[in-house]
């Protein structure tokens, strides 16, 4: 609020107050997702998947769409890592990109399909993108002569084909997963 009556406070803001961590943002995360799952209604067949369950947990829904977004603008955009901070931003990027994804695997499954696309399917298109987009920026940086351990490498590209194979190359996640190989796959014997 204060930042909206004053916006030009909003990066002497930024520099004072510490930043979130894997850590934080992952503790947080699995609060929403467990409030999530704890509104879904059972009946004596188990979970209520159906519309009426579905929109007993839509503002739960809402809330964990908007903090994996938040999230995914100060972890994966590489505008919010100062210069000092440049170096975090791949472990950072992939390490919250790769949570998330598996957050989202978790969710459930509804039986009405639209119901699972605007929730499963809205959050899974947003992280291809931000994969895509973190990928771009760990290879301009390789391209400026950063070097990368082979281990961290690898477990990214496991990850994001992992994820890739999960949503069936859906949602821009096969997109991504070439453009690692192609930018970055030569760091672990990865060709095209």
């Amino acid at each position: 609020m204060m930042i909206s009556k004053h916006p030009q406070l909003q990066s002497e803001l930024a520099a004072v107050l510490p930043r979130p961590t894997l850590q934080s943002a992952a503790e947080h995360l699995q609060q929403a997702e467990k409030s999530l799952i704890s509104a879904i209604p059972y009946s004596k067949f188990g979970s209520d998947r159906s519309d009426y369950g579905f929109n007993r947990i839509r503002s739960h829904m809402d809330e964990l769409k908007q903090l994996v977004g938040h999230y995914l603008d100060y972890f994966v955009s590489p505008e919010s890592y100062p210069t000092h901070l440049q170096h975090e931003y791949p472990v950072a990027a992939f390490g919250y990109l790769h949570f998330t994804a598996n957050l989202v695997h978790r969710l459930p499954t509804w039986q009405n399909p639209m119901h699972t696309l605007e929730s499963k399917g809205a959050l899974y298109e947003l992280l291809g993108q931000r994969w895509r987009q973190a990928v771009t920026e760990v290879g301009k940086h390789v391209k400026e002569g950063k070097v990368y351990g082979a281990a961290a490498v690898g477990e990214w590209a496991r990850n994001l084909n992992q994820h890739s194979m999960e949503v069936k190359g859906e949602y821009g996640f096969a997109g991504a997963y070439e453009l690692f190989v192609k930018d970055l796959g030569w760091l672990i014997g990865l060709y095209q």
